[in-house]
């Protein structure tokens, strides 16, 4: 966690110094998504396309993650497609496209080991095939991708193996992911994890998958405040209707200067 307080830092204070360059802004879609931030992710995409209508952001995750799963899809068009399209067609029910989608990519494409491990279970899965799918998992290494881990406690939940995915879900948030709380409270392929926690009297979403840090920003540029030793509130539960779709909603203003002001003391971070 400590490296994207670091890299939303450092993006702010270039924002402050450079408001109009959309690449700052590029970078704060994947670092506030890192940080749990998820609605000042999407509105940092949003500014970003209103500086430079052909940039590409990561924002497909973020609203992944927010539950929007047909925009992801939506927003993840136009780019080289691997996991992301055929995950939202499988949380929207679609499997059968979801595994068509995945079958054609891994017999044609060329792909890393990761993307290749991450598809693969994702087909056996979809396939019923759970014990395989459990397996390639186990076997998967991971080496600094600790969003990769939130996709890997979602599938270890759907095939019922809740310890497993709740164990990933720490690693990620160890290894500097803070997954949202929207989204630990509301994914339904989480939903074994959340049931596990209950039967054993713990909350749905533990406070070790947070930062001890809070987070509460106004549109991902108007005051970032930190709250020492708090939890964060989710920022999902009341999905903004009117962001999308994201190339016709209205930018979000941002005023760098007062969200560094507010930020940068509380991180102690030198600028």
């Amino acid at each position: 966690m400590g490296e994207a307080r670091r890299a939303l830092a450092r993006l702010l204070t270039r924002i402050e110094q450079n408001p109009g360059e959309p690449e700052s802004f590029t970078g704060l879609v994947q670092v506030l998504r890192f940080c749990g931030l998820l609605r000042e992710s999407i509105a940092a995409h949003k500014r970003a396309i209103d500086l430079d209508p052909t940039v590409v952001t990561s924002v497909p995750h973020t609203l992944f993650l927010d539950g929007d799963y047909a925009a992801s899809i939506e927003t993840y068009g136009g780019r080289a497609s691997y996991y992301l399209d055929a995950a939202a067609w499988a949380a929207l029910g679609d499997k059968l496209r979801a595994s068509a989608l995945l079958g054609d990519r891994l017999a044609r494409m060329s792909l890393s080991e990761l993307m290749k491990g991450l598809m693969t279970f994702l087909l056996a899965l979809l396939q019923e095939r759970f014990d395989d799918a459990f397996h390639c998992m186990e076997a998967m290494r991971i080496p600094q991708e600790p969003e990769i881990l939130v996709y890997l406690a979602r599938h270890y939940s759907y095939i019922g193996s809740p310890d497993s995915s709740i164990k990933a879900l720490k690693r990620a948030a160890q290894s500097g992911f803070v997954c949202a709380p929207g989204t630990l409270r509301s994914d339904a392929w989480l939903g074994a994890a959340r049931r596990s926690r209950l039967r054993m009297g713990l909350p749905k979403t533990p406070s070790m998958l947070y930062s001890p840090t809070r987070y509460s920003t106004q549109s991902c540029g108007c005051n970032v405040s930190l709250m020492e030793d708090a939890r964060p509130r989710s920022l999902c539960s009341q999905r903004s209707r009117n962001a999308y779709p994201l190339s016709s909603a209205k930018p979000t203003s941002f005023h760098s200067s007062a969200m560094f002001s507010t930020l940068s003391p509380r991180l102690k971070i030198a600028r």
